[in-house]
C-alpha cells in the first residue's frame, strides 16, 4: 500500500488550486492534512467496527447460552433459524446504508432538502420491509426451517426462537437500518453506544431467561428482541433532532428507487453469506450428520463476527468515501480507500493467526461435545484460508457502492453462494466433510479474484476518472 505523503501533497495542491492560491503548502501543512484525514478515518471506522462486532455477538451470545444449556441440537437449531432472521436484518441494513450514501452525497453537494427526503423515504421502506418479510415467517415456520435443511426435530426445537424474532421484525429492521443513518448524520459514537446498550441487555436477559428460568430458545429469542428494541430507541431519539422535510407521495417512488439501487449491494453483503450458510447447512447434514451441522453452527458464528468486523471497517469509511466522492475530491477518496484495505487486511491476518490454534478450545467453550469440538478444530483451519480473501472482496465491494458503481458491487455481493454451490458438487465427493469446508474457502478465493478483476478493469478506471458525482440529478429533475 502506498500510504506516503505524496498522495496527501497532491490533495493539498489540488485544494490550493481550487481556492485560486499559487503558493505550494509547506511540510507542516501537508502533515496536518495527513493527520486530519487519518484522524477522521479513525473517528468513523472505530465506532463502526465496534458496532458491527456487537451486532455479531448478539447471535453468538444466544448460541453460547443455549449451547451450554441445551447442547449441540440447540446450537444447530439457532444456526438454521437465524439464517432467515438475518434476512430482516439485511433488509434494514440495505435500506439504511442506501439512504445513508444518498444522504451523505446530497449533503456534501449542499442539497439539504433532498438529503432529508432520503431519510424520510428510508423510514417508510423499513416499515414496509418489516411487515412484508414477517408474514411468511409467522405463517409457515416449520416449512421454512425444513426448507433450510433442518430435520423435523431440529425444526420443532427452533420454531419458538424463529417465531418470536419474526414477530419482532420491525424492531429488527429498524434496529439495523438506523445504525448507518445515525453514523452518516455525523454521530458514529451514538450508533456505537446503542449497540453496546443492546448487547449488555441481551447478555443479562439471556443469562436470566435461559439459565435461571430454563426457557431455552424461547428465552434467547425474547432477550434478543428486547435488546434490539433498546438499541432502536436510542437511535430513534438521536434522529428526532434531524431536520424533517415533508415527503410528497409523488416523490416516494423516485427516492425509493435511488435508495434501493445502492441498498441492494449492502443487502447482499449482509444476506448472501446467510444463503451460503443455508447451502453449507444442507451439505453438512448430508456428509457429516447433525454433529457436523452443530460444528458448522459454531464455526459460522465465529466467522460471522470476523466478517462483521471487516464490514465495520468498510462501512465506517463509507461516509467519508461518499462525501469525498460527492465533492469530486479524487485524491482524498483514493487515500481513504487505501487505508480501508490496509486495515481490513491486517485484521484478517490477525484473525487467521488467532483462530487456527484455538479451534478445539473454542468448541469446548461453546458447550459442544468433545467429538464436535474436534470437528470444529479441523474445520476452522480450512475455513481460515478464506478470511483474507473475504477481506479483499468485501472492501472492494463497499468501495464500489459507496461511490455509486452499483452494478459491479451487485456482481460481487451476490456471486458467493454460486461459487460455493459449484464446489460443493465436487469437493465433498473427494474429501467428504473436509470437502465441505474446502468449498467455502475455494468460493471466497474466486470471489476475491473476480473483485480484483472488476476493480482493475479499464472501464472502471475511465469511469472513476470521469464521474464526479452520483447520478442524483434524476431525482432533482423529477421535482
Amino acid at each position: 500500500m502506498n500510504l506516503d505523503l505524496q498522495g496527501v501533497l497532491k490533495v493539498s495542491l489540488n485544494s490550493h488550486e481550487n481556492l485560486g492560491l499559487k503558493e505550494i503548502p509547506d511540510y507542516d501543512t501537508i502533515t496536518n492534512l495527513f493527520m486530519s484525514l487519518f484522524k477522521n478515518f479513525l473517528n468513523y471506522v472505530l465506532p463502526s467496527v465496534l458496532s458491527f462486532v456487537l451486532a455479531g455477538i448478539y447471535c453468538f451470545v444466544d448460541a453460547f447460552f443455549v449451547g451450554n444449556k441445551v447442547g449441540d441440537s440447540g446450537i444447530a437449531a439457532i444456526n438454521i433459524a437465524y439464517s432467515l432472521i438475518a434476512f430482516m436484518q439485511a433488509a434494514g441494513s440495505g435500506i439504511g446504508i442506501g439512504a445513508s450514501v444518498r444522504y451523505s452525497v446530497a449533503t456534501a453537494q449542499g442539497k439539504t432538502e433532498e438529503a432529508s427526503r432520503y431519510l424520510n423515504t428510508s423510514y417508510i421502506l423499513m416499515t414496509l420491509a418489516g411487515i412484508i418479510i414477517s408474514i411468511p415467517m409467522l405463517v409457515f415456520p416449520i416449512q421454512l426451517l425444513e426448507l433450510l435443511g433442518a430435520s423435523r426435530s431440529i425444526a420443532e426445537l427452533g420454531k419458538p426462537y424463529f417465531m418470536i424474532l419474526a414477530a419482532g421484525s420491525l424492531v429488527q429492521v429498524f434496529g439495523t437500518g438506523f445504525t448507518p443513518i445515525v453514523r452518516n448524520c455525523g454521530k458514529p459514537f451514538i450508533a456505537m453506544i446503542s449497540m453496546i446498550a443492546g448487547l449488555v441487555i441481551n447478555i443479562i436477559l439471556d443469562w436470566y431467561f435461559v439459565w435461571i428460568k430454563n426457557l431455552g430458545l424461547t428465552g434467547a429469542a425474547a432477550a434478543s428482541v428486547i435488546a434490539e428494541a433498546i438499541a432502536f430507541v436510542i437511535c430513534l431519539v438521536c434522529l428526532i433532532g434531524v431536520k424533517k422535510i415533508h415527503l410528497k407521495c409523488r416523490y416516494f417512488v423516485s427516492y425509493a428507487k435511488h435508495i434501493l439501487q445502492i441498498g441492494l449491494s449492502p443487502f447482499g453483503l449482509t444476506m448472501i453469506p446467510n444463503v451460503s450458510v443455508i447451502v453449507m447447512n444442507r451439505a453438512c447434514l448430508r456428509y457429516g450428520g447433525e454433529q457436523a451441522l452443530g460444528a458448522y453452527g459454531c464455526i459460522s458464528y465465529l466467522f460471522c463476527i470476523i466478517a462483521l468486523v471487516i464490514q465495520g471497517i468498510d462501512d465506517g469509511a463509507q461516509p467519508l468515501i461518499s462525501t469525498y466522492y460527492g465533492r469530486g475530491d479524487e485524491k482524498s477518496l483514493s487515500y481513504i480507500k487505501k487505508l480501508t484495505m490496509l486495515f481490513s487486511m491486517i485484521f484478517s491476518l490477525v484473525s487467521v493467526a488467532v483462530c487456527i490454534p484455538n479451534g478445539y478450545r473454542y468448541g469446548i467453550f461453546m458447550g459442544t461435545s468433545e467429538s464436535v469440538a474436534s470437528i470444529i478444530k479441523n474445520g476452522i483451519v480450512i475455513f481460515s484460508v478464506g478470511i483474507p480473501c473475504l477481506a479483499v472482496s468485501r472492501t472492494i465491494t463497499s468501495n464500489f457502492y459507496a461511490s455509486g458503481e452499483n452494478l459491479k458491487s451487485y456482481v460481487i455481493s451476490y456471486i458467493e453462494p454460486v461459487f460455493i454451490f459449484i464446489f460443493l458438487q465436487i469437493l465433498p465427493h473427494i474429501s467428504g466433510q473436509n470437502g465441505v469446508w474446502m468449498a467455502n474457502s475455494a468460493g471466497q478465493m474466486c470471489v476475491m479474484i473476480l473483485a480484483i478483476l472488476l476493480k482493475r478493469s479499464p472501464e472502471n478506471k475511465k469511469r472513476v476518472a470521469a464521474k464526479q458525482q452520483l447520478s442524483l440529478n434524476d431525482v432533482t429533475e423529477s421535482e
